[in-house]
């Protein structure tokens, strides 16, 4: 039976999918076609469906005991490149194939680790190129170095990923409360440049913005993305159309960002909260808010601030 969080996780992946009225669709991997069928068991994904067409599929999902990387390579070329795949128990069992994640890696996807049950490794296409790559990790440093600190790459990459499903199923833009140094905004432009979105990134702390602002430049991003210095309580009311939101301000006032923005959330909109793990108490009013009737959400420790992804169900 699939674990627990793992279909949590389907489960908000599923509102996004379900933006003019139909169904999330799954397909499995060789191999691992019986065990989908499992997920339309539980109640949350019972309005899910399961495709055999790959390309068709929003989600391609396998468990890591019953892929075998031959096949997986050749059926990793029919899925599209804005859909997600997800390998459970892929680090309780990276034994059993121990070449499989760089494989899929190598075949040009993205991997978050999502240590959930025994370990899901979350992938989609790559769309940016190694120079993206290499100065992004530049400016981890340099964000270690100057501060705040960063997000972690895995993070990092867990925003790529979902920022980029969403934005190929809900038409909208993305915002980012809390720019830093700007390196989780390069994740989030990036895949808005890909989805020819926008990004609005806002900071209380103008120098940081201004150097943020600059990257953006640097990296021929300034088109699809812009940094704002401000208070989000406030400038935040004024952004339309939010397709998803990364919130990783002044934790205290997660509750107050969301406040904001709600009413410019679009249906099927995501949220991602950094810190809902470590600051846990002082966050409290928005988890509140986001395990309510109006969202579906899961906590995952993609770092160990964890994250708390929520998929708006309420138009």
């Amino acid at each position: 039976m699939p674990k627990p969080v793992i279909t949590q996780l389907l489960n908000v992946l599923r509102i996004p999918a379900e933006v003019g009225g139909r169904s999330l669709r799954i397909a499995g991997f060789s191999g691992c076609e019986e065990l989908t069928l499992e997920l339309l068991k539980v109640p949350e994904l019972s309005r899910a469906e399961v495709v055999h067409d790959i390309s068709e599929a929003d989600v391609v999902i396998g468990w890591i005991k019953c892929l075998r990387s031959g096949m997986l390579l050749s059926e990793l070329k029919l899925v599209r490149g804005h859909s997600i795949v997800i390998i459970s128990d892929a680090a309780g069992y990276i034994h059993v194939n121990p070449s499989l994640i760089r494989d899929i890696v190598g075949a040009d996807y993205v991997k978050s680790w999502f240590p959930i049950g025994e370990g899901a490794a979350v992938f989609i296409k790559r769309g940016f190129d190694r120079g993206f790559k290499r100065r992004s990790i530049s400016m981890y440093r340099d964000s270690f170095i100057y501060g705040p600190n960063p997000v972690h790459y895995n993070t990092a990459y867990a925003l790529y990923v979902l920022t980029k499903y969403t934005l190929a199923r809900v038409n909208g833009n993305v915002i980012e409360v809390g720019t830093g140094r700007g390196f989780s905004t390069l994740w989030l432009a990036h895949a808005a440049k890909e989805l020819k979105a926008r990004v609005t990134s806002i900071d209380v702390n103008c120098e940081r913005v201004e150097f943020a602002s600059n990257v953006m430049k640097e990296l021929g991003l300034s088109e699809y993305v812009e940094v704002v210095c401000g208070d989000a309580r406030e400038y935040g009311r004024s952004i339309k159309g939010i397709a998803l939101a990364f919130i990783d301000g002044w934790k205290e006032e997660y509750h107050e960002y969301l406040e904001a923005i709600e009413h410019n959330l679009l249906p099927g909109s995501v949220l991602i909260a950094h810190n809902t793990l470590s600051s846990a108490p002082e966050v409290a009013h928005y988890l509140k808010k986001v395990f309510s009737r109006e969202y579906v959400s899961v906590t995952v420790a993609t770092d160990p601030a964890g994250v708390t992804v929520s998929a708006r169900t309420k138009d």
